[in-house]
């Protein structure tokens, strides 16, 4: 039997949970058991009572499994409990849009990079 790694969650070489920085890459359709790292960061900075910036790289996005909605519905306390920062990465132009649309309407501050400015979206994550 042979099995597959689901590798549609990349966590990238700058992912640092210990600076409260959550980095990401999402390689076509997302699925639940993909996601699932993202979820547990979530739950132990909620318990430890710190805050994450998360960096997504979004230019290989294909979507979501249900799984995942219901993943993120379950351990939605604790992710408006945590994130503070949120940059979204890719060229898509809905991206941005999306961005526009949810940053007034949420509790972390969310922006919208384009490929050319993963720099700066790091940067700004990074800023105190």
């Amino acid at each position: 039997m042979n099995e597959t790694k689901d590798t549609s969650l990349e966590l990238l070489e700058f992912d640092d949970p210990d600076q409260g920085l959550l980095a990401y890459a999402i390689h076509g359709k997302i699925t639940a058991e993909a996601a699932a790292p993202i979820f547990e960061r979530f739950t132990k900075a909620s318990q430890a009572g710190t805050k994450i910036r998360i960096f997504a790289d979004m230019q290989d996005y294909g979507g979501f499994e249900l799984g995942v909605v219901s993943e993120k519905a379950k351990h939605l306390g604790s992710i408006f409990k945590t994130v503070e920062r949120m940059a979204v990465v890719g060229d898509a132009g809905w991206m941005a849009i999306w961005a526009k649309v949810f940053d007034p309407v949420t509790r972390p501050d969310l922006r919208h990079f384009s490929s050319e400015q993963r720099d700066e979206a790091l940067a700004w994550l990074q800023e105190t």
